[in-house]
């Protein structure tokens, strides 16, 4: 097209130069350079317009790309954000947003509060390693007693567990946590130089207005019941086996 119009203007050009002085000739030779001239610079910005099209394409491209990489990253980072590092179960942020989103919907369920016995000793007598081992163990037994697609679990604090149970009645949630500390007891014999236990309370979901208020009123009833491991381990009646 550059060519062509160059080659245009050039004949204009011969023509103008002509001679003889021939008006027409000459206008029409003027008319026919500024069109070739005007011609040049509009070749020359459809040239630059093409060359962004074509920077355009290659950005979007790169995006594509860039969003394909992340599409890939998301669920993993949705599954750390939500997940303990340590023991694979929900985490406490995970925990309030499911309670609250349980209470706003009117839902039942029952909430355990879990906690481990003595992992501060652990800590100290044996070391971190041991005690992460131990809280990894106090997860596996949970998750073997509650069910996989049904209950939740959450690590809440440190040492703090929360069950979320939906469709068992209080009794048998109490009974299967009970079991937890039976298959806790037979994990001595594994390793551990210490006895482990957990203790833990069970609020009813529907005797209560908001999150706060259950998990306040669950961990009351493990606290209670930890105080009473106490006096009998005081007492020498406590054998770590059952809450």
């Amino acid at each position: 097209m550059m060519a062509g119009l160059f080659f245009y203007l050039f004949l204009n050009l011969i023509l103008y130069s002509a001679p003889y002085n021939d008006l027409l000739l000459k206008g029409w030779s003027i008319k026919s350079c500024l069109f070739a001239i005007i011609g040049y610079h509009i070749a020359i910005w459809y040239t630059w317009r093409i060359c962004l099209l074509t920077d355009y394409q290659h950005k979007n491209k790169a995006m594509e790309h860039e969003l394909a990489a992340w599409q890939q990253i998301v669920p993993q980072l949705y599954q750390d954000a939500v997940h303990d590092g340590l023991t694979g179960l929900f985490n406490r942020q995970h925990a309030l947003e499911v309670l609250a989103s349980l209470f706003n919907q009117g839902i039942p369920f029952l909430l355990c509060f879990v906690d481990l016995d003595c992992l501060k000793q652990m800590n100290d007598v044996y070391g971190h390693t041991e005690g992460d081992r131990y809280l990894r163990t106090v997860s596996d037994q949970l998750r073997h007693m509650f069910r996989r697609n049904q209950d939740m679990l959450f690590r809440y604090g440190g040492d703090e567990f929360l069950c979320l149970i939906r469709g068992l009645p209080m009794d048998e949630v109490e009974r299967r946590l009970a079991d937890v500390n039976e298959r806790l007891a037979r994990q001595e014999g594994e390793g551990f130089l210490l006895p482990i236990s957990v203790s833990y309370g069970v609020a009813d979901s529907r005797l209560f207005s908001g999150a706060a208020q259950l998990i306040a009123e669950a961990d009351k009833k493990m606290y209670e019941q930890k105080q009473r491991k106490r006096n009998d381990r005081n007492k020498g009646l406590w054998k770590g086996t059952r809450g």
